[in-house]
């Protein structure tokens, strides 16, 4: 938690952060290739993710909470025969939320649950006549 105070009355800024770094390398044991006598290898097997979250109260029923978070999956192969299999995913999002923002996407996931029932019962029929 950072907490900024530069002495002047009212001004105040509390801040939380969390940052997550990821970073992983597998090997797997591929398949072998259709030609006898070459094997079909990984090509670059490193994963990496970082990611951070900041919590700000910005007003006193009014959290703000910025996030960000970049990427690369490479699950590519390379066969000598075949040529190179590129697999892989990067990118980045950016994003911020707040309490009204969640309050709505619960409103609309609860508005989709019961529309999705159709007008049924939300327990069905407990007792039949």
């Amino acid at each position: 938690m950072v907490n900024v105070d530069d002495g002047s009355e009212g001004v105040r800024l509390d801040v939380w952060l969390d940052i997550a770094c990821v970073f992983k390398t597998r090997s797997v044991e591929l398949l072998p290739s259709k030609v006898e006598g070459v094997t079909v290898e990984q090509d670059n097997p490193g994963t990496y993710e970082l990611a951070g979250r900041a919590m700000w109260q910005w007003q006193p029923n009014v959290v703000v909470v910025p996030v960000f978070k970049w990427y690369s999956y490479d699950l590519s192969t390379v066969d000598p025969v075949a040529g190179t299999d590129d697999n892989s995913l990067t990118g980045w999002q950016l994003g911020a939320a707040g309490n009204w923002t969640l309050a709505v996407l619960l409103a609309l996931t609860l508005f989709g649950f019961y529309a999705s029932r159709a007008g049924q019962p939300l327990f069905g029929t407990i007792l039949k006549d």
